[in-house]
């Protein structure tokens, strides 16, 4: 069947595509789409018959692809922040609250439609998009204050402690315009591109409530503002009705509003793969359909009826949800099917998701590189195309009776048929739902859930008849809330029935795990073998396609067999080394991969909330999720270099969360109880080592491969972490190729400006002619001592010491190191004045490259142990 919507569509999101790799003017991008619409013109003009067919048709999808690379060119040069030039500066900003706040337990985001902005006698109007985020004093967001810590939907008992503004009002705002943060780690997500594709380009961020004035009220769309008042009497029914958790796992599955769940709920649903529960998507359109056609019903509407009042409410419930793309394309579906009803006419289904994209990418072709968009419309589409290829591969329904009549039995095989075929589909639509957007979930949350199909072949249903109580709720809240309380108790019994599922099969192994970032190609080519294998299946009766795979078959077979066999015999080139030193703000973590793939972190950073309200942890928020995209499983050696909150929380947390082989550090008894909290999350046993100081080995296996499977978040229990306290002369042997060498500390340290700086761990690591020293916060004292005991210390790369602080400059020092590039691990705009000017200088006069993590993010070093690379998050010797 010809679909050229399809064709339209996919030509047009192929444009829009190109366009992250093409970067050419507006009057280039405007000629290119001229050139091809003119040359459709002229191919329709002068050719006949065929030949006019196919190559208008081939001219015209080539005009579609400029018109996507012009769309979207377009966009981004009519949509540019006027605010830029004010960054960084104290002013006032006046602007309407465009979209509902969203509450968190430790603070509100605005989005604002600025109007105005103001410093001094100095205004200037202008028309833009800033988002304002207000923190929560940490004595009103912390425990027993005036808003209880933990989630959001308990937090709103306090209310009165903060302000929280409403959709439509005009606020006038003080405060520092700044850009949203970009990513400082590899493959981080770019906050500060997501909100740009939005039309955000600055922030403001306050923690004084003296800081925001509301100027007046009720400026809002008139739709908008009616929408939220009946969501306001919704909640206001939910909450009153259900304790928490199930009053804000309601509101997320019925509105979309994730930040009524605290880190646990959201961590449970993503690992389980259960989280589109709260993507306001066809699930929620397709019941609320339902609902609409059951009161036409009732009403005694006819098709135009049925339209005119579906669309109203499909409409209403978008405006609900805050139109996001996914409900954007499940209510214009649903609104072409009533559309199709009314006129008597089948809808086809890729037709009518073609032009949904259509619809969505005109309007704003940014909306192509949101995930929101990109899942939503993958697993649309998986649920449809793959079907046949997963119900016909699951084999047909069960018939226990076979052909043979047996009246005593009919009954029962009819039921059995039936249940045996529901089965099978349910089986079948979830897993096309899952494998669709298998690649987008590993290369979003790094997560590959295959107890996903346990969790929603029990959850879904489930959830269905929830969302259908929930969307009474919505109705009966605008009449007598205390009658819409007796649906949302109904649902939230549900609700607790989900929750205490998922949190049993959470426990049971191998529900999830967590899987590097994937490669595009790697996501381009996963999906090009579900296009194939269901290409194939479907014409697998073909004479012709089975007379080519007997061919190809044996060919094909045989080549796998020996690349396979090639791989496993052949000796291999040597690995790579690499040294990554992640960006922890005012802190310090370096991870290495070794040669062999085994993953060594020598500290984790740690630093003290960059504001009063935040709940910002390193480890939790960086470091953890920095390993888990390098595709760690298990730290095959943890290393201490002192206990100093900069370098040890990030530790901490990641002994909490991943399994760690071997966890050492100078001894803990230097350091008046330093270690203390280290040592109980390791469950403190030193450990027995096979080999003396030279080869430090620990029994039980240092660098297994086992790795715990991820479940929630969790791992299965495990044994404790064998410790060992290590000084000068110990060498730690993971790969035979790599050699790491402690070179300090041999003693404690008393009586110099600080005793544990200077008892930190410095080690080196050698691979090949490429070395690196890493240095902790040792200053002077035990740099000299390094000196006078004539210690190796020549290296490819130095990490300079103490952050690169005055306490750390020792020139003698670094002529012995004689490094080839320097790293300082420093906090951006840090108050300790990190790195020294007379360091920076030192460097910069010798003619040394030296990477900052606070100018350039996570700065990342490869070598094959002859030649050595570098990358940095952000482009190397750019200003910020």
């Amino acid at each position: 069947m010809p679909r050229p919507l399809v064709a339209v569509a996919v030509a047009l999101a192929t444009g829009i595509a190109l366009s992250l790799w093409i970067d050419i003017s507006l009057t280039v991008t405007f000629f290119l789409l001229a050139g091809t619409a003119g040359g459709s013109l002229l191919a329709f003009l002068a050719t006949r018959g065929n030949q006019r067919g196919h190559l208008t048709s081939g001219l015209l999808l080539a005009t579609c692809l400029a018109a996507g690379i012009f769309w979207v060119t377009l966009d981004r040069t009519t949509h540019q922040s006027r605010l830029l030039d004010d960054l960084h500066t104290h002013l006032y900003l006046t602007g309407t609250i465009a979209a509902e706040p969203q509450v968190y337990a430790n603070r509100v985001v605005y989005t604002l439609d600025a109007m105005e902005v103001r410093q001094g006698k100095w205004r200037e109007d202008l028309r833009e998009k800033v988002q304002v985020v207000y923190y929560l004093p940490r004595e009103t967001a912390g425990p027993g204050a005036g808003v209880p810590a933990g989630p959001p939907t308990a937090a709103r008992a306090g209310r009165s402690a903060f302000p929280v503004f409403a959709y439509g009002d005009l606020l006038r705002v003080f405060g520092q315009l700044e850009q949203p943060s970009v990513p400082r780690n590899p493959a981080e997500f770019d906050y500060r591109t997501y909100l740009t594709r939005q039309g955000i380009f600055t922030r403001m961020t306050v923690d004084d409530p003296q800081d925001i004035t509301r100027l007046t009220s009720g400026r809002g769309h008139p739709l908008m503002s009616l929408a939220l008042a009946a969501k306001g009497r919704a909640v206001a029914a939910i909450e009153t009705s259900l304790p928490y958790p199930e009053a804000g796992v309601l509101q997320a599955i019925l509105f979309g509003d994730v930040e009524q769940l605290d880190e646990n709920e959201i961590e449970l649903f993503q690992d389980l793969g259960v989280f589109h529960l709260f993507a306001v998507s066809g699930f929620n359109v397709a019941y609320l359909l339902v609902l609409i056609l059951a009161i036409a019903n009732l009403l005694g509407l006819q098709r135009w009826g049925r339209l005119a009042v579906g669309s109203i409410l499909i409409l209403f419930y978008a405006a609900i949800t805050g139109f996001t793309a996914s409900v954007n394309r499940a209510s214009f579906m649903a609104g072409t099917v009533l559309l199709g009803q009314a006129l008597g006419e089948k809808v086809d289904f890729y037709t009518d998701l073609a032009l949904a994209g259509l619809v969505i990418l005109v309007a704003s072709p940014q909306q192509l590189f949101l995930p929101g968009f990109q899942m939503s419309f993958l697993a649309t589409w998986g649920i449809v195309y793959l079907y046949p290829l997963l119900a016909g591969l699951s084999g047909p329904a069960p018939d226990p009776g076979g052909n043979k009549p047996n009246p005593a039995q009919t009954w029962w095989q009819e039921k059995s048929a039936v249940l045996g075929r529901s089965l099978r589909d349910s089986l079948a639509v979830s897993l096309a739902a899952q494998l669709a957007v298998l690649p987008l979930s590993a290369a979003y949350f790094n997560l590959v859930s295959p107890g996903a199909l346990l969790a929603n072949l029990v959850v879904v249903p489930v959830a269905g008849l929830a969302v259908i109580l929930g969307l009474v709720v919505l109705l009966a809240a605008q009449i007598a809330i205390p009658v819409a309380g007796l649906f949302a108790y109904a649902a939230g019994g549900l609700l607790w029935g989900i929750l205490l599922f998922l949190q049993f099969i959470s426990r049971l192994p191998g529900m999830a795990f967590n899987v590097p970032s994937p490669k595009p190609w790697v996501i381009v080519l996963f999906l090009g073998c579900l296009v194939a294998a269901r290409e194939i299946w479907i014409r697998r009766n073909n004479q012709a396609l089975q007379t080519w795979g007997r061919k190809l078959l044996p060919v094909s077979g045989t080549a796998v067999v020996v690349i396979l066999a090639a791989y496993l015999l052949l000796p291999h080139p040597p690995g790579e080394l690499k040294v990554g030193f992640i960006d922890v703000g005012q802190g310090s973590s370096i991870y290495l991969e070794m040669p062999n793939r085994k993953h060594v972190l020598v500290d984790g950073g740690g630093m003290a909330m960059p504001l009063p309200g935040s709940d910002f942890d390193v480890g939790k928020d960086v470091v953890v999720p920095f390993l888990v995209r390098q595709g760690v499983h298990r730290v095959d050696l943890l290393a201490s270099t002192h206990p100093d909150a900069d370098h040890i929380q990030g530790l901490e947390t990641v002994l909490a969360s991943l399994p760690v082989s071997l966890a050492v550090m100078p001894p803990p008894e230097w350091f008046d109880h330093g270690y203390d909290n280290f040592l109980s999350l390791a469950g403190y046993r030193e450990t027995t080592a096979t080999a003396d100081r030279t080869g430090l080995t620990p029994a039980g296996g240092l660098g297994s491969s086992a790795a715990a499977p991820r479940m929630s978040g969790l791992f299965l229990p495990r044994a404790p972490v064998p410790v060992s306290p290590v000084t000068r002369g110990y060498q730690l042997q993971l790969d035979p190729a790599v050699r790491i060498e402690v070179l300090h500390p041999e003693h404690d340290f008393a009586g110099t400006h600080s005793d544990d700086n200077n008892a930190s761990l410095v080690l080196r690591v050698s691979y090949g002619q490429v070395s690196f020293l890493l240095t902790g916060d040792v200053e002077e004292e035990g740099m000299k001592e390094l000196l006078e005991e004539k210690m190796p210390l020549t290296s490819t790369v130095l990490l300079l010491p103490h952050h690169g602080s005055r306490y750390s400059f020792v020139p003698e020092f670094y002529r012995a190191v004689n490094p080839a590039a320097v790293v300082v691990q420093a906090g951006e705009h840090n108050t300790f004045g990190h790195p020294a000017p007379e360091v920076v200088t030192y460097w910069t006069e010798h003619g040394v490259p030296l990477y900052r993590t606070d100018q350039y993010g996570a700065i990342t070093f490869t070598t094959d142990g002859q030649n050595l690379r570098v990358e940095t998050a952000i482009p190397f010797g750019t200003e910020k």
